[in-house]
């Protein structure tokens, strides 16, 4: 049988589930790593099982403490 999420599934999910977040304020232009990026919940923005990918790439614009972001706050540019 094929399994299907609910609604009331992505929802918890959500809350559950973890983002990653600033473990401190960082700045544009600074290098991500363990010590300023970890994983928090609720999830919202990007999934931490890109944290690998993440770190070693610099914050595109200011981040505060806290703080769950999307791609956007993210140099891909390398």
């Amino acid at each position: 049988f094929d399994l299907i999420a609910s609604d009331a599934d992505l929802s918890d999910a959500r809350k559950y589930f973890r983002g990653v977040t600033a473990l401190r304020e960082i700045r544009k232009g600074e290098i991500f790593s363990p010590q300023n990026l970890g994983a928090k919940r609720p999830m919202r923005g990007i999934d931490p099982s890109c944290l690998d990918v993440i770190w070693g790439m610099k914050a595109a614009r200011d981040i505060q403490l806290d703080e769950q972001f999307d791609w956007s706050g993210v140099d891909t540019s390398r």
